[in-house]
C-alpha cells in the first residue's frame, strides 16, 4: 500500500482490526466491514450497555451487529482531514476513494487498484465531483 502512517494514503488507513470476545463473536469469523475510529466507541459503549449520554450524537456507528455475524456489511461514506505537515483531505465510499494533498486533487479504485497508483480524476469526472462535493459538504457539516 501507497505510504505509511500520519498519511490519509492507504498505507497509513488501512489497518486490520482483531476482536476476540468468547462466548460472544464467533472464533475465525472474517468481515470485509469497513470501520473508522469512532466505530469503536460506539461499540464499546453498546457493547457495556452504556450510551453517550452528555456526550452526544457519535460520530461512529456500533459494530456489534456485524461482529457477531448478524448483519451483512454497512456501506457508508468516511472521511478524514489532515492538518499536520503536508494537509491532506480524503473521502471513502464503496470502493473510490477521494484524496487531496498539497500537489494534487485523485480518484482511486481501491478495489483495482488498492496501491493508488492510477489517478482516475481525469476519467471519472462524475465519480470525481460527487466524491468532491460530497467532502466540501461534511466539512462544512463538522465546522473545519
Amino acid at each position: 500500500l501507497r505510504d505509511s502512517k500520519a498519511t490519509l494514503w492507504e498505507g497509513g488507513i488501512r489497518v486490520p482490526a482483531f476482536v476476540r470476545w468468547p462466548g460472544k463473536i464467533r472464533e475465525g469469523q472474517v468481515t470485509q466491514q469497513l470501520a473508522i475510529t469512532m466505530d469503536w466507541t460506539a461499540t464499546i459503549l453498546a457493547a457495556s450497555g452504556s450510551s453517550a449520554g452528555d456526550i452526544g450524537k457519535l460520530d461512529g456507528v456500533d459494530l456489534m451487529s456485524v461482529l457477531r455475524g448478524g448483519t451483512p456489511v454497512n456501506n457508508r461514506t468516511f472521511y478524514w482531514k489532515r492538518y499536520m505537515g503536508n494537509k491532506q483531505n480524503a473521502a471513502r465510499e464503496g470502493k473510490w476513494k477521494y484524496m487531496k494533498d498539497d500537489k494534487d486533487e485523485y480518484l482511486f479504485d481501491l478495489e483495482a487498484d488498492p496501491g493508488e497508483k492510477n489517478n482516475l480524476r481525469g476519467s471519472m469526472t462524475t465519480v470525481f465531483e460527487s466524491l468532491k462535493s460530497k467532502f466540501k459538504k461534511w466539512e462544512l457539516e463538522v465546522g473545519q
